[in-house]
């Protein structure tokens, strides 16, 4: 498995923060993705999208993570919005009715289309 990488892209609209995720989510990146994300969060920021395009691997622990930093998102006043899941990764949270809490997009374009 390869580690995890987050990056920002740059955005014009400074409501929304993207986070492109790339390798394993598992019980040790997942704190550092939640880590990550939550100190790029700034005062004017809506919404947190999560392009997910490039995961290889989420286990029981990074989906764990990803319900983690939609509640602290939330707590400081941002939606979370999962963007550009792999098949295996929709599939897991579809039968773990995590698709049903969490707000998945087919892509970071229709996230950010959607600032609810």
């Amino acid at each position: 498995m390869s580690d995890l990488v987050v990056t920002h892209p740059e955005l014009t609209d400074a409501r929304f923060l993207v986070v492109s995720v790339h390798g394993a989510l598992d019980q040790r990146s997942g704190p550092e993705l939640v880590a990550a994300t939550l100190g790029a969060v700034t005062p004017g920021t809506r919404v947190v999208v999560l392009d997910l395009s490039d995961v290889e691997f989420c286990s029981s622990a990074g989906m764990n993570a990803l319900v983690q930093l939609d509640r602290a998102a939330t707590a400081m006043g941002a939606a979370c919005a999962l963007a550009a899941l792999p098949v295996r990764l929709a599939r897991r949270l579809e039968l773990t009715g995590l698709n049903q809490v969490l707000r998945c997009y087919p892509d970071v374009a229709a996230a950010t289309a959607d600032p609810s």
